[in-house]
């Protein structure tokens, strides 16, 4: 294998660390593993494969529907696969959109895919959008209202397209929150 694939193994790796703390870990008031005894590499394993095959999925420019249908097959197939292990219901669909959209935004912006039609929506995303929205958690999110915020954001992005817009929010909060 050449060093540009494994350069890319690489950063894949490292990505999906950084999704799996932000979508599954952060959230302790809604635990994604039924318990901690359970062995989570396995579950971690399947997840890292299928967001690769994402990651070759999204070489090519995929449009908004076909992406909602992505995370909802993303949804269904780990909970279906991982029953047992998962507390609750399984992966909510906010849940698979933060993994999805996580993972995505990072390979778009390592330049490894294409620009993603989404982006990853979470409470600092919400809390931009407008009030009649706050209450939205994105980790219970369905896909309905996960349409309803794509919509939202499509009426404030101007010329810009929503994963650029995201990544230009993203960027001013930090270095707001730096002064």
């Amino acid at each position: 294998m050449n060093i540009k694939n494994r350069k890319k193994e690489f950063m894949h790796r490292e990505i999906c660390s950084l999704c799996f703390i932000a979508s599954l870990g952060m959230a302790r008031k809604i635990p994604f593993y039924k318990n901690n005894k359970i062995n989570r590499e396995p579950i971690k394993k399947y997840l890292r494969d299928e967001l690769w095959k994402l990651s070759i999925k999204y070489s090519q420019k995929i449009k908004g529907n076909n992406h909602i249908k992505t995370i909802e097959d993303f949804k269904n197939q780990a909970n279906k696969k991982f029953s047992g292990k998962l507390a609750g219901s399984g992966f909510t669909f906010g849940r698979a959109q933060k993994l999805v959209n996580l993972y995505l935004k990072y390979m778009w912006v390592c330049e490894y895919i294409k620009e993603p039609p989404h982006c990853p929506i979470d409470s600092s995303i919400i809390k931009k959008l407008g009030r009649e929205l706050h209450k939205l958690s994105f980790l219970k999110m369905n896909k309905d209202e996960y349409k309803k915020v794509i919509s939202k954001i499509e009426k404030k992005k101007g010329n810009q397209s929503i994963a650029e817009w995201e990544l230009n929010i993203f960027n001013s909060t930090i270095i707001n929150r730096k002064k």
